[in-house]
C-alpha cells in the first residue's frame, strides 16, 4: 500500500507506537508502526511526503 501521508502521531501514551494516516486515490488507511520498525528509517519516515508500506491489512466493513 502506499500514498500521501496525511497525518503522523506518536503519542505518550502509546508505548512507543507511531500512528500514521495515508491516502491514495481509492481511500484512506490508518498505520500502526511498531517502535523497533519505525527506528530503523526514522529520518525518511518522519520527513516524507508519500510512502510505500508492506504488512498485514485489515479491513473494517
Amino acid at each position: 500500500m502506499a500514498g500521501l501521508v496525511l497525518v503522523r502521531q506518536k503519542p505518550g501514551s502509546a508505548k512507543g507506537m507511531t500512528f500514521m494516516t495515508i491516502e491514495d486515490e481509492t481511500d484512506v488507511a490508518n498505520l500502526v508502526i511498531w517502535s523497533a520498525v519505525f527506528e530503523k528509517p526514522r529520518r525518511l519516515t518522519l520527513s516524507s511526503g508519500m510512502i510505500g508500506c508492506r504488512g498485514q491489512l485489515q479491513r473494517e466493513g
